[in-house]
């Protein structure tokens, strides 16, 4: 799911690292696993996660500089009378992939009862597509890239995010004593723009656009 959004933060992260001197090694686990092996310290921490995850696995500190946003958009067919509201999705069947703690924390904040787990995005845009779910809820980024892979002629993404949220870098709390220093060049990678040089260089390669 995460395919290009992890390219932007991996590059953000390795640029930061090294300015202290550091290389880091990305390892994919599928998303429940990993943020299990950084909980418990078998992996030094995750690339990114939404705010809030350090409530839920207590020993991951939250670097407090966000990286990116992830946008969470609406996926219907193009017929559909369904908009990018909670309202209007309240009693429509709808779809998700699973493990994802922000669409998960969303559904349950709006009262949705409805919401099917899917093994994959690609499952989800093709149940979109022959109308075994009336919608789904995809991040922009992902839901961008599948449609231009596979495309669906009678799918598509609403124009407008229904939610957005920041993502962070977590660490483990036995390295907590790097998070000033990489808060402090985040800080700096931010205000400087450099974080949005890697954001839209890596857009373009990959999707034409950037948003």
């Amino acid at each position: 799911m995460y395919i290009i959004r992890s390219e932007i933060v991996l590059k953000i992260l390795r640029e930061a690292y090294s300015n202290l001197g550091m290389e880091i090694e990305f390892k994919e686990y599928p998303i429940l696993r990993s943020t299990h092996y950084a909980h418990t310290g078998s992996v030094d921490g995750e690339i990114f996660k939404v705010n809030g995850v350090d409530k839920k696995y207590p020993n991951l500190i939250k670097i407090p500089v966000p990286l990116d946003t992830l946008e969470l958009m609406v996926l219907t067919r193009k017929n559909s009378p369904l908009q990018a509201t909670w309202p209007s999705l309240h009693r429509a069947s709808i779809g998700y992939f699973r493990g994802i703690f922000f669409i998960e924390r969303q559904i349950e904040t709006q009262n949705i009862t409805n919401a099917k787990t899917l093994e994959t995005n690609e499952q989800l845009i093709k149940m979109v597509s022959l109308g075994r779910l009336e919608a789904g809820l995809i991040a922009r980024i992902t839901g961008v890239m599948l449609l231009q892979k596979n495309p669906a002629n009678n799918v598509m993404l609403h124009k407008h995010p229904i939610a957005a949220t920041p993502v962070y870098h977590y660490l483990n709390k036995k390295h907590a004593d790097l998070v000033p220093q990489l808060t402090e060049i985040l800080h700096r990678m931010k205000e400087n723009g450099r974080m949005k040089e890697i954001r839209r260089s890596v857009l373009k390669q990959h999707l034409g656009t950037s948003f």
